[in-house]
């Protein structure tokens, strides 16, 4: 199975997407516009808000589903055994730790924007 690398600039980039969405169900996006950097310093900064307690003030709190969800705290649908992670879930209303919340904002808006152009991409090139 070969999983195409789509250059998003490319000019047959929304060609290329489809057809490797239809033969392998995958693709890889190359040039995308966010920076690998940028979304490599998001995560080390996240990681640092993981391994510290004030996680613990961001708990989710049912029936809410965005928050913070505890190690072992989930379990996979039909399945008794709890999952072991912890991680944080956001919506756009979510309350967001303070110096997160502005680049968390800002690229979690990108990352809707580029998804939307890329269904776009998709339907347009759909029979």
């Amino acid at each position: 199975m070969l999983i195409e690398t789509v250059d998003y600039q490319a000019d047959d980039a929304a060609i290329a997407l489809q057809r490797s969405l239809r033969d392998t169900g995958f693709a890889v996006l190359a040039n995308h516009p966010i920076a690998a950097d940028r979304l490599a310093r998001l995560y080390d900064r996240w990681g640092d808000f993981f391994a510290g307690d004030a996680k613990h003030d961001f708990t989710v709190q049912p029936p809410r589903h965005d928050g913070f969800f505890p190690f072992r705290s989930e379990n996979a649908k039909d399945s008794p055994i709890k999952d072991l992670k912890e991680f944080f879930h956001i919506y756009p209303s979510s309350p967001i730790p303070d110096g997160l919340e502005d680049e968390t904002r800002a690229i979690y808006h990108e990352l809707v924007t580029l998804g939307t152009e890329l269904l776009s991409w998709i339907q347009a090139q759909t029979p």
